[in-house]
């Protein structure tokens, strides 16, 4: 009986034929979007080629550009919730999935004015953020109601606190939908 040749030295192991590695995924920049979508994302990995079908989750990439074998150029897909989304990219029937690493975002706040009030409520505060919903159906603090919602544009709602429901002092969570 014949050895096997040893893997590491000359005539060791060789792939078989037809052998072939798919494009593997490692990053993408940015690593988030708000889920209006639009923007143009840059996937990193190796063994990209050909024309690759790029999707965030379940939804397909548009304008899909293989720059070289390390990189893919795309615009990200319109989402429809926030959540945290595989980057998979095809090519023929090899897939190379990024799990995990892209996430789509819905509205959010990025500053209250003014940003304390009494326990009681009844502070007109003013909400400051990005891609605020047309009709703002509930706005929470700490899990209690405002009251006078107002959209004032789409980075900006109004609304009046609501009293404590634990009536200490202290931090809040808004919870806008």
């Amino acid at each position: 009986m014949q050895a096997s040749p040893h893997p590491f030295v000359p005539g060791g192991w060789r792939r078989p034929p037809g052998f072939t590695t798919g494009p593997r995924v490692s990053s993408i920049d940015p690593p988030s979007s708000r889920i209006t979508g639009g923007g143009a994302a840059t996937i990193t990995g190796f063994n990209f080629g050909g024309t690759p079908t790029v999707l965030f989750g379940a939804l397909v990439a548009t304008s899909v550009v293989v720059v070289d074998a390390n990189t893919i150029t795309c615009v990200v897909p319109v989402a429809t919730k926030a959540e945290i989304v595989d980057i998979t990219v095809t090519q023929g029937s090899q897939s190379g999935v990024g799990i995990d690493i892209f996430t789509y975002f819905d509205a959010f706040i990025s500053k209250v004015t003014p940003y304390f009030g009494p326990v009681a409520g009844g502070t007109t505060v003013v909400l400051e953020g990005s891609d605020f919903p047309a009709v703002v159906t509930t706005l929470l603090f700490n899990g209690v109601t405002a009251t006078s919602i107002v959209r004032i544009d789409s980075g900006r709602i109004s609304c009046v606190t609501p009293a404590k429901a634990d009536g200490d002092a202290g931090f809040v969570d808004i919870v806008l939908t």
